[in-house]
Parts: structure tokens; sequence; C-alpha cells
């Protein structure tokens, strides 16, 4: 699992939020991936292999909420962008990106614009992500100015211009880059 600090727009850990990761690794080429194989929209990754996934990273959230805090906000027009690479159908990460957006709520206020992007590739079963935003355990339901949206652009690529993006977390997807 990674927690990154986006704004310096390197794959690796952060000294401001200080979790062991590798030093630094660099995105080569795609070397296979993960083929949804259930039918679209089902939401059969959350139902299944999302299941053991969530369970790590439910057990990271006390690591991550106080590093938080360390994060430069933007101003009060400006919007804080969380994103979620190899997001699958999001399950994994639902209950993180909840308490992320608490945290933020608490410390900044209702006013701070918060953006959820979610990353994966093309062949991404998006149809169960944006139904699994739209059950009523989800986040969007509870929180006012914050928007979610979803990206195909692989991370191989970079995703986001340079600046836009404050927090990167990926749970399982790093076993797809190169060294």
């Amino acid at each position: 699992m990674a927690f990154t600090l986006a704004r310096t727009l390197r794959c690796c850990s952060s000294k401001v939020l200080n979790i062991p990761a590798p030093n630094a690794f660099v995105i080569r080429s795609a070397t296979g991936g993960h083929l949804p194989f259930w039918e679209s929209g089902s939401g059969h990754y959350g139902k299944t292999l999302g299941q053991n996934n969530r369970a790590i990273v439910d057990g990271s959230i006390e690591l991550i909420l106080p590093r938080l805090d360390k994060i430069p906000v933007p101003d009060r027009n400006g919007v804080f962008t969380i994103a979620d690479y190899g997001t699958n159908d999001g399950y994994s990460s639902m209950t993180l990106m909840r308490k992320l957006i608490e945290q933020l709520r608490k410390t900044h206020g209702e006013d701070l614009s918060i953006q959820v992007l979610y990353e994966d590739q093309e062949k991404n079963d998006y149809n169960s992500l944006f139904n699994r935003l739209q059950e009523e355990s989800s986040f969007v339901h509870d929180f006012t100015k914050v928007y979610t949206m979803a990206t195909n652009t692989n991370f191989y690529k970079q995703v986001v211009p340079d600046e836009t993006c404050d927090v990167i977390f990926t749970s399982i997807t790093t076993q797809w880059l190169e060294d």
C-alpha cells in the first residue's frame, strides 16, 4: 500500500507523511494488468476479492489520519484532491475516503472543496464504482462540496496536471510497476 504527498509528482513515500515505502520507483510500461472477468456493474470485486484488501486498508487508517494534517491545504477557493489509483470498484478505499473527508472537515471546515478521483485502467468495471458511490452507505451523501470523478488514464502516464493532487492512495496496484 502506498500513501504519498502528490504535489511532488513522484511515486515515493513522502518525508512529510513518514510512512515506510520504497524510496522511489520509475513507471516504465505496462507489464500486464488485471482484467475484470465478471459482469459489469455487479460489484463482484467488492463482494469477493475486495474483502481482504479492504481489511488491510482499514487497518492502515490510524497510520494515515494523523499525517493528513501535515499536508498543505489550498486557499479558500482551492480544491483538495484525493486520488485512489487502481480503484477497481472503490470498495477497498470507501472507509478510508470517508475518514479522510471527515478529518479534512474537522480541521478545515465545511467550505473546503474536496475532490475524490478514482483511477484505473480503461477496462476497469467503472459501472460497479459508480453504483457503489450511489449506495446509501457512500460518503457522497454525507458531505457537501465533495466531488467524485473517475479517469481511465492508467498510472503508467501522468494522470493529473502538475500541482493539482494533494493525496494519492493505492493499495494493491504497485505490483504492476517495474523497479
